[in-house]
């Protein structure tokens, strides 16, 4: 996210975790591993140790490992936006202790669930929504899906 998302963030949910995504990290070591270590099996070797020291919450030992490579040319710019990238989200890099209280460090699950409860119904054949009817539905399904539909009823028997 831009840092103008993390401020909305912030704002909006001030007790919220949260946790940038791992698995953009990693791309972002691949890329700079690809135009640094042209044999596969060192490049391998140094984004497999990288990812494992970002898992084990140390991204700062990644940011050194990074700024101290020697990189000419392309991987050069990539290094500094790199080590930059991560100096400013070093606060949202805690993968160890997210993962110890069952956090997502990924976005998969969340985009499964996009796709299944809201695509599914939103996407079928000849369907037409207002914005304020998809939203209204998605909230319907979300409840359904969350078993809390006993919620649903409530209000409606409220009225």
């Amino acid at each position: 996210m831009a840092a103008m998302e993390w401020n909305w963030v912030d704002s909006s949910y001030p007790e919220s975790i949260k946790i940038l995504h791992y698995f953009h990290c990693s791309e972002k070591l691949h890329a700079i591993a690809h135009e640094v270590f042209k044999d596969k099996i060192h490049r391998k070797a140094w984004t497999d140790k990288q990812q494992d020291l970002l898992l084990e919450s140390n991204a700062g030992e990644v940011i050194r490992e990074i700024a101290q490579t020697s990189c000419k040319g392309k991987a050069k710019q990539l290094q500094r936006v790199l080590v930059t990238y991560y100096e400013n989200n070093l606060e949202r890099m805690d993968y160890k202790s997210n993962r110890t209280q069952g956090l997502l460090i990924g976005s998969g699950p969340m985009e499964a669930a996009h796709r299944h409860v809201v695509q599914c119904r939103l996407k079928l054949s000849r369907q037409r929504w207002t914005i304020k009817g998809a939203q209204r539905v998605a909230n319907l399904r979300v409840a359904n899906k969350s078993s809390c539909w006993h919620k649903v009823l409530k209000l409606i028997n409220q009225n």
